[in-house]
């Protein structure tokens, strides 16, 4: 069985605390009665009879008194969960991206130097402005690449489950940034939202905003469009300067934006640090 994240873990525990405060407050409001009965003796045994205060008056401030601690415990839980929720995305235990809609509704926090600090532990050479810049070309190369619907690239590129995914998206239309008239694609934002280990794997997210410049008039310029990249690779790996591509076919050197080579037309291979490309979401749509 998986274990499960350390927010969800925490969420369960919060779970049984309030569960637990609702048991208590049910059971005084159960016991109202009695404990009504018992105030009003101290009551009338300590003061005048002008000072007296009835079972029903009594009954019903304590009930006030409940109220207002079950509010205050929905308020603690809700901020309880929305902290923990909004927690930065740094952890130890591995979390499945599939919720990409959730960028749409809240932008992303950016955890890139958290993330940089976590890797070099392992890693003492990994630069997150490199990396970035690595993220950045590889959305160009794939993105370029399915607008020509070059499918023996992705597949080069991507691991089979994403290739899988990618191409049913690229068959049915439903992938904006793959429309066959984009001229050009370039990051305005990159960030590094999520970092996860899991066993000997680390997981990392990055978030771009892009701009996409378009050759058809019928579709307005600089069309924005948001793309979100998923890597994985063994814990340990050892980074080195993100290099040139190099042109499988004839060994030319091959800009890093680039899917293939403009002399032969060659795929590309690029140095990638051990990052295999494990998820590519277009939020456009």
């Amino acid at each position: 069985m998986k274990e499960l994240p350390d927010a969800m873990k925490k969420i369960r525990k919060l779970r049984v605390l309030l569960f637990s405060a609702a048991v208590f407050v049910s059971i005084l409001l159960n016991s109202v009665p009695a404990s009504a009965r018992v105030v009003r003796n101290r009551i009338t045994r300590s003061y005048t009879s002008k000072y007296k205060s009835s079972p029903e008056s009594i009954r019903i401030a304590f009930i006030g008194l409940c109220i207002v601690f079950i509010i205050f415990l929905i308020l603690m839980g809700y901020k309880t969960v929305r902290w923990i929720m909004d927690r930065s995305g740094v952890g130890s235990n591995k979390k499945k991206y599939g919720k990409k809609y959730a960028y749409k509704l809240k932008s992303p926090k950016d955890i890139s130097e958290k993330a940089a600090k976590k890797i070099q532990k392992n890693d003492p050479a990994f630069s997150v402005t490199e990396f970035l810049l690595f993220a950045e070309n590889t959305t160009k190369r794939i993105v370029m690449a399915s607008s020509r619907h070059d499918t023996e690239f992705l597949k080069e590129t991507e691991c089979s489950t994403l290739f899988e995914k990618h191409h049913r998206l690229l068959r049915e239309g439903n992938i904006l940034s793959a429309q066959d008239d984009i001229k050009s694609i370039s990051a305005d934002i990159m960030t590094i939202t999520e970092y996860y280990t899991h066993n000997k794997t680390e997981e990392i997210t990055v978030y771009l905003k892009c701009s996409v410049s378009r050759n058809s008039v019928q579709t307005k310029l600089d069309t924005p469009c948001d793309i979100v990249l998923t890597f994985k690779r063994k814990i340990g790996t050892k980074s080195s300067s993100f290099t040139d591509g190099i042109c499988a076919s004839c060994g030319a050197d091959i800009s890093p934006d680039l899917s293939r080579c403009p002399q032969c037309g060659g795929i590309a291979k690029f140095n990638t640090n051990g990052w295999e490309l494990s998820d590519f979401d277009d939020l456009t749509y």
